[in-house]
């Protein structure tokens, strides 16, 4: 029990007592409970304008409790042990958390009404959340509960009256003092700044003051203010400013940070009204006239926000999931622009999409004039003197047709986005050299393994939004786990929706995963076992970094292919030797021909093809396709047409690369992952060719990884990949494979003999 003696000592404050409030005769003590501590205004009073009292609640049958003082309550409870231990328990936790509050109480200042000076009162305020922690009923000013109950350094930003919010636009700052949104007159700024005190009233109500910080806050705004006098604030150090990522890069001036306890930059009328729109969820828009599809009304969404965005001269990055009907939402922008009247638009495709974009032009826009840059295109190739609404091309005609880069294109498209994740790559820099009012990225994968992919993309889409990839990596880092900031500010430029989201494809069939696991063959085993211990002596010998991290990697990519199967690195390949995942796809292969259901299948080797083609080939009792980065384009039309066909081939094997995006496969309702690409995005892009819009039958993907081996070990560490794209800013995707230490690289690459379960040889 704890003591009351410290509660109950004679009080010196010369304050005359209150008036005592009746004990309800129908409650007991033991009823009385919790302490609130009250402060209030005292006007009357210049010298001491806040008054304190301390009560204790005595509940009512019906009603709110009363209050009674509590040097009564400690008469009513005395002699009732648990009742005084329920009211002097949480002061006495209060008392050991706060000195000043353990002062108070020693001095008896509870028992009795205080008149307080503003200092004092301060302090009780600052002591709140302490003591409501200990279990005090706090009950105070209601200005002090308010936000912003302090004045700042208000910094206001402003767009030029006659300008659109592009990322080349330059803004204006208004630097003052203000108390919540009203800025304070020059007669209230100099005094406050001038004041000595830290608590003082301003404009009817009492305001926390450090006259030295908010001097030190407003010198450092006026002096931004005046360093871009000239000149203005960019739109992108804004927009970093307004989301709270981080300061401008170090060639601009300082703009610190949006919100803080002396300082807040907000968007003025104008500009809010603008940013305001942008965020908001656009009203779907109407198709324009000529397009031939009807628009989903998620579809029409997309049109309207690509719409806004590019009038606004901002990059949009539409990342709807595969087979939701990308194409076709930009065709219709474009279309749109045809009929405003806009010069021509560049459409940047890989290889494998070139002939689909025209396909689907002609499809769905025929009143636009498509022209082909790439010489698949022959006689009728693009020049610049020939007039087009679209021009098509790939990402590997950017460096080679420097025509490319003189016009002044509407839009600037890049399909399958990824493709430039890299920014230091050949394709990436030569897109940066493009010249367009906005540009649009396509992808369903923004994030494919790091943070870093997002900010490729975005200094594409606008350039400097995210700062430089040095000052983003150190943002990421700094944010940790509170990535909010940083979906705030890209959340305007970034439209995904997905499959599973209501409304989007109701029609859509499921779509199961499943892990087929497979065995090894004893000449699997031994090629595996033997690349370990060529990667052990390697890494005892190697001091290199270089040396170390592309022995890991040659390592890596042999394994994969020794779990494929040995012929991939033998010299002289045994006829006898197969594979575990070789017989699996003949089993599998059998029981689906037996059903009359087709199949893709995906690896990433070129030479494992043949022998995928030949094992389907006997299994189904039919010839298949193949498709890979050597098939002609207009070569891979054709199969793609011929496997969508009613009665078209059973079986279609495809490189990952050179078949994983883009095409339109729903004739399958089955998919094999022959081999782990060890990036969940890349195989669900793969996956997302037969699961898609069009599809009739729900979808069954296999994904063939050998057990006891590296291949079931990495797909433990998809998931995390997985759930970075999924948060989209996740700070690291795990580290890197080449940058583990040697006990846990060998670790991961170890044979478990007992896991992979051995087949007998044939």
């Amino acid at each position: 029990m704890v003591s009351t003696a410290p509660w109950v000592a004679p009080s010196a404050d010369p304050t005359p007592r209150t008036r005592p409030v009746p004990h309800p005769s129908h409650h007991t003590p033991e009823a009385l409970g919790p302490v609130c501590l009250h402060l209030a205004e005292n006007p009357h009073d210049t010298d001491r304008p806040f008054a304190f009292l301390a009560t204790v609640a005595s509940p009512r049958p019906a009603g709110p409790p009363r209050h009674i003082p509590f040097a009564r309550a400690l008469e009513q409870v005395r002699g009732h042990p648990h009742a005084t231990d329920r009211i002097l328990g949480p002061l006495h936790e209060a008392a050991q958390n706060s000195p000043w509050f353990g002062t108070l109480v020693d001095r008896g200042q509870l028992l009795h009404p205080q008149r307080w000076t503003a200092t004092t009162a301060l302090t009780f305020l600052r002591t709140g959340p302490i003591l409501e922690a200990a279990g005090l009923h706090l009950r105070v000013p209601r200005w002090w509960t308010e936000q912003r109950n302090n004045p700042r350094v208000r910094v206001v930003l402003h767009p030029r009256e006659d300008a659109t919010l592009d990322t080349r636009e330059l803004l204006r700052l208004d630097v003052h003092i203000a108390l919540g949104d009203t800025p304070l007159t020059p007669e209230e700024q100099a005094r406050l700044l001038a004041s000595h005190d830290t608590f003082v009233r301003l404009r009817g109500r009492w305001v926390e003051v450090d006259a030295a910080r908010l001097q030190a806050v407003l010198d450092r705004w006026t002096e931004a203010r005046a360093a871009i006098a000239g000149t203005g604030l960019s739109v992108v150090q804004a927009l970093r400013v307004l989301a709270g990522t981080a300061p401008a890069d170090d060639d601009t001036p300082p703009i610190g940070i949006p919100t803080n306890r002396w300082q807040e930059v907000v968007a003025g009328p104008a500009l809010q009204d603008r940013l305001r729109a942008l965020r908001s969820t656009p009203v779907p828009a109407a198709a324009p006239p000529g397009l031939r599809a009807t628009l989903r009304t998620y579809q029409q969404t997309g049109l309207a926000w690509l719409t806004t965005l590019g009038t606004l001269g901002l990059g949009a990055l539409l990342a709807d999931d595969m087979g939701l009907g990308k194409t076709v939402q930009v065709l219709a922008l474009l279309l749109r622009l045809h009929h405003a009247g806009r010069p021509a638009s560049l459409v940047v495709v890989p290889t494998s999409l070139l002939r689909n974009w025209a396909s689907e032009a002609a499809r769905f826009t025929p009143d636009l004039t498509v022209a082909i840059a790439h010489p698949s295109a022959g006689a009728t190739a693009w020049s610049p003197d020939q007039p087009a609404d679209v021009v098509l091309t790939t990402y590997g005609m950017l460096h080679r047709l420097p025509h490319l880069l003189d016009p002044t294109w509407e839009r600037v498209v890049f399909d399958e986005a990824q493709a430039l994740k890299n920014p230091t790559t050949l394709r990436a820099r030569t897109a940066r050299r493009l010249t367009s009012r906005a540009v649009v990225l396509l992808t369903g994968t923004p994030i494919e393994n790091r943070p870093l992919d997002l900010w490729a993309l975005f200094d594409l889409a606008n350039p400097g939004l995210l700062g430089t990839a040095r000052r983003f990596t150190d943002t990421v880092q700094q944010l940790g786990d509170d990535r909010a900031p940083l979906r705030r500010l890209v959340a305007p430029y970034i439209l995904r929706r997905t499959k599973s989201d209501p409304g989007v494809a109701p029609e859509l069939p499921d779509k199961t995963e499943v892990t087929v696991w497979c065995g090894l063959g004893p000449a699997q085993a031994t090629l595996y076992r033997d690349t370990v211990q060529r990667l052990r002596a390697v890494l005892d010998q190697a001091d290199a970094p270089f040396v170390r991290g592309g022995a890991v990697l040659s390592t890596l990519t042999r394994l994969k292919q020794v779990c494929d199967h040995p012929a991939l690195v033998t010299d002289t390949p045994n006829p006898r030797h197969t594979s575990g995942k070789l017989r699996e796809l003949a089993r599998l292969a059998r029981t689906l021909a037996d059903t009359h259901e087709r199949m893709l299948v995906f690896t990433q080797f070129r030479r494992m093809m043949p022998l995928l083609e030949a094992t389907l080939a006997e299994a189904y009792g039919r010839d298949g396709l193949t498709l890979h980065g050597g098939t002609p384009v207009s070569e891979r039309a054709r199969r793609v047409d011929a496997f969508q066909a009613p009665d078209g081939p059973p079986f279609f094997v495809l490189s990952l690369r050179a078949a994983g995006t883009g095409l339109n496969l729903t004739a399958a309702r089955h998919v094999v992952h022959f081999d782990r690409w060890w990036n969940p995005a890349v195989e669900n892009q793969a996956t997302d060719r037969t699961h898609r819009i069009g599809q009739q039958h729900a979808v069954l993907v296999h994904k063939f990884t050998c057990r006891g081996t590296i291949e079931e070990r990495i797909d433990r560490l998809l998931e995390d990949k997985a759930h970075l794209a999924r948060d989209l800013l996740a700070p690291t995707a795990g580290p890197a494979l080449t940058h583990l230490d040697d006990t846990a690289l060998l670790d991961l690459v170890r044979l478990d003999l007992d896991s992979a379960r051995l087949h007998e040889q044939v």
